[in-house]
């Protein structure tokens, strides 16, 4: 491990980084948000580089980190950081293709329970989308699941009901409902449709002529209930 100065990187890719790195094309705004996750909490993870002929270093594992701490160095920080080098072209190829099978989406339903237990401490939204580097607005569609049932949340994480599955269950007005749906779900007898006519059964969308003619507002004045869809931005 060497400490390696920011600022006299070549930030061009070698044509090895290329070669064993497909991430070449990253959105700019998930640079920022990784910036902003380092520039609060650290470099947690630390770079790998191949040492080029003339002694200068081709990241070739953590280029995304890399792309984030050149930002950071413009601002006066990380004058330094830790690389990881070799001058093996072979074992460089090697890191590279580890670290890129390695990076794997986190399951959704471990993210509900690690934005849950963020929030339960009293982290904000825009707190949470900066600690995992993450949007607020994703944040908050995970944040909208963390009501569920620690079963329902059990069964995402095992691969018994799926992730829209537990979007509509977010619907349901009452526990003993979502109970019964679960059970029909792993009994394989509910399909997506036909859960949501269940967790919702009278349920009419608010573009429906029935709603319109109505409205919503004298519906709920009127003692009815209505169910937000937190994900597709409609009520029913």
């Amino acid at each position: 491990m060497e400490l390696l100065p920011t600022i006299e990187w070549n930030d061009r890719p070698t044509s090895l980084e290329y070669a064993i790195n497909p991430r070449s094309h990253v959105e700019d705004s998930h640079i920022e948000r990784l910036a902003d996750s380092i520039r609060a909490h650290g470099l947690v993870h630390n770079l790998a580089g191949l040492r080029e002929a003339g002694g200068r270093v081709g990241i070739v594992s953590g280029g995304c980190r890399f792309r984030a701490i050149r930002k950071l160095a413009a601002e006066g920080l990380f004058a330094t950081v830790p690389v990881k080098i070799t001058e093996d072209p072979e074992e460089a190829a090697i890191w590279a293709a580890s670290a890129n099978h390695l990076i794997e989406p986190v399951p959704a339903a471990d993210e509900i329970v690690e934005y849950r237990a963020m929030q339960g401490r009293g982290a904000s939204l825009a707190e949470i989308a900066l600690a995992f580097g993450q949007s607020e607005a994703h944040i908050r569609r995970r944040l909208a699941l963390a009501g569920l049932p620690d079963d329902v949340i059990a069964a995402l994480r095992a691969g018994e009901i799926t992730l829209e599955h537990a979007k509509i269950l977010t619907l349901a007005q009452d526990a003993s409902r979502i109970a019964e749906a679960l059970d029909g779900l792993r009994a394989g007898r509910l399909s997506e449709y036909s859960l949501r006519r269940f967790v919702v059964p009278e349920a009419v969308g608010e573009t429906d002529r029935r709603a319109r003619f109505v409205g919503l507002d004298a519906y709920a004045a009127a003692g009815g209930r209505i169910a937000h869809d937190l994900f597709e931005d409609r009520r029913h």
